[in-house]
């Protein structure tokens, strides 16, 4: 389900959910209930008890983003703020949403950013495993780097503590079509890559992200 859809399942079932943020490594979290909401101005309107408005304001980066979970759904995504009051706030739809559902495999979209870094450039994984990675171009991106199937790239991959060098081979580039991907309005193309050989130094930063994913999910659901 692309992110409209899931966009209408939330305003549909007038869910309840939570804003959260991590402060020192501590989750915090604030249950919300989603009151209403306008399609015209694509917002979100959520009621919480005045009790929390401090911890709220506290949430709030000096972007504007607040981050939201919803159980019901197994989704998360960052909203910009647009006013908080009292007892309520609206903020933006999302612009980008990730499902989150438990496998057996080691594959996972990171709920923390893990960066591709090549040629000076940086670029967010969409999902990662020990096989491999992969990530997302806007449609002018993709001809300006000139990527294409079975070209070997040497780089790293940056996970919150420590960079790992890498090589690894591009094994599929998919097209994205227009307005299947809210941050790619106009099409996007995702690549897939490959590690060309196992890395021992992967294992235990996956395996380290998968437990604190895992952990985040236990503490929010």
């Amino acid at each position: 389900m692309d992110n409209k859809g899931i966009i209408n399942e939330i305003t549909r079932a007038e869910c309840e959910g939570y804003l959260w943020d991590l402060n020192n490594g501590n989750l915090i979290k604030v249950p919300v209930k989603l009151r209403s909401h306008s399609l015209h101005r694509k917002e979100f309107h959520f009621d919480f008890d005045k009790k929390f408005s401090t911890v709220i304001t506290n949430f709030i980066k000096g972007s504007g983003l607040v981050k939201v979970f919803i159980p019901r759904f197994k989704v998360a995504f960052e909203v910009d703020l647009i006013k908080l009051e009292e007892k309520n706030l609206r903020t933006s739809f999302p612009k980008k949403i990730k499902r989150f559902e438990r496998r057996e495999t080691p594959r996972f979209e990171p709920l923390f950013s893990i960066q591709f870094l090549i040629g000076g450039k940086k670029f967010e994984c969409f999902d990662i495993s020990e096989g491999g990675f992969s990530v997302v171009l806007g449609t002018l991106e993709l001809p300006y780097l000139k990527w294409k199937e079975g070209q070997k790239s040497k780089g790293q991959i940056k996970f919150p503590l420590r960079n790992i060098d890498i090589e690894a081979t591009i094994v599929a580039v998919q097209k994205i079509p227009p307005y299947k991907n809210d941050r790619f309005m106009y099409g996007a193309y995702r690549i897939s890559f490959m590690f060309s050989e196992k890395y021992a130094s992967m294992k235990p930063e996956i395996e380290k992200l998968m437990v604190s994913i895992g952990k985040l999910m236990s503490d929010l659901s």
